[in-house]
């Protein structure tokens, strides 16, 4: 009988255990993987949830180091990474750092910077900061899954903001939004129109409705754009010596909000544009196939020379309500401003639609710090 030499088979093992670790160390990464992609749909988006952040951090000391990067580390340096775990945000153009700490996200950008979410979403309690270079920077966050955008929380930035989501946006009672400036639309903006500076708002099939019950407020001069095809205001929207724009419809392009040749494409009346809460600032546009007004519209500016504006567009119907009220000065309330209301008929042509006026529509100046409001309206 032919015996083994013990020693071949120690040379064997030698030969053999780098291999063998290589093998190993391979099926605990597919595992470590596969762990994070479970956790990942548990918790998203974003990682926002601390209990997430904790199971991830002991994951991290056992061997996921990767996990634990991705909530810290610069986003279009990871996409890799953020490719194999669901919900992860990604950047498609620019920089962007994300940082998460208890309750509080907090997004580092370069101007032009575009983040694809699964997700986006602030719930109460939370808060969510874009940090940008200006006021004039501006940060594209576009939702690609299949929720709408449900804001409960507060969401700040020193730049401009646009949020586009499909799948609807809801600005909940309590929530806080002050920013330099606001666009949020469920309507397409492609990334060569956001990085040329074209408002150019496309048709989206099924695109959802935007809700604010909150408070969005702007810095000084900042602008407030609400686009889809219906837009419904019962909270405050501030936008001091800046500008508003309601615009509901199937497709949108803003040249200059000051002009009253925005275009709209509207079908048919159910693409609504409603105010019943209150809206301040020195431009004021509300478009769609029915414009009502119910709350307050406040065209004002304390620039000496500027005077408010208030421009209604109904592709089939504007309506006042009795509880309506418009006003529109100018020059700190030393002069009158403009109020432009308009509805076509059935054939397109401007001025032959219904209007309905009721409530307080006043151009007047203010006196001792007081509005004389007048409710007659004067055809011209």
């Amino acid at each position: 009988m032919q015996r083994t030499d013990p020693r071949s088979g120690r040379q064997l093992w030698r030969r053999m255990r780098p291999r063998a670790s290589t093998l190993l160390q391979n099926l605990l990464s597919r595992l470590w993987v596969l762990l994070a992609n479970a956790l990942a749909r548990v918790f998203q988006p974003g990682w926002r949830s601390l209990k997430a952040r904790g199971l991830a951090s002991a994951l991290a000391v056992a061997g996921l180091s990767s996990f634990t990067t991705l909530a810290t580390a610069p986003l279009n340096a990871v996409h890799a990474q953020a490719a194999a775990v669901k919900g992860a945000p990604q950047v498609v153009h620019g920089q962007a750092t994300l940082n998460q700490v208890g309750k509080e996200r907090i997004i580092t950008n370069s101007n032009g910077a575009i983040i694809n979410w699964q997700q986006f979403n602030i719930d109460r309690g939370e808060l969510t900061r874009f940090v940008q270079q200006n006021a004039q920077s501006q940060v594209l966050n576009r939702v690609v899954g299949v929720d709408p955008s449900v804001i409960l929380g507060t969401l700040q930035s020193n730049g401009r903001v646009f949020l586009v989501n499909p799948n609807g946006i809801v600005f909940g009672a309590g929530s806080q939004v002050d920013v330099a400036g606001l666009v949020a639309s469920t309507l397409r903006l492609s990334n060569d129109d956001f990085l040329n500076h074209r408002m150019r708002f496309t048709d989206t099939p099924g695109a959802g409705a935007i809700k604010n019950e909150g408070n969005i407020r702007t810095a000084l001069g900042g602008e407030v754009l609400l686009v889809a095809p219906r837009v419904e205001n019962s909270g405050l929207i501030f936008a001091p010596e800046g500008k508003i724009l309601l615009a509901a419809g199937r497709s949108v392009e803003v040249a200059d909000i000051d002009k009253p040749s925005i275009r709209v494409e509207i079908s048919n009346s159910s693409e609504e544009a409603v105010n019943l809460g209150t809206l301040m600032a020195k431009h004021i546009s509300i478009y769609g196939g029915l414009v009502q007004n119910t709350g307050r519209i406040q065209a004002t500016s304390a620039v000496l020379g500027e005077n408010g504006k208030v421009i209604l567009r109904g592709k089939a119907k504007v309506e006042l309500t009795p509880a309506s009220v418009i006003t529109a000065t100018g020059s700190g309330g030393t002069t009158g401003g403009d109020i432009d209301i308009s509805a076509e008929n059935a054939l397109g042509i401007n001025g032959g639609g219904e209007v309905i006026v009721q409530g307080v529509l006043s151009t007047k100046p203010t006196l001792d710090g007081k509005n004389l409001y007048s409710t007659s309206v004067t055809d011209s």
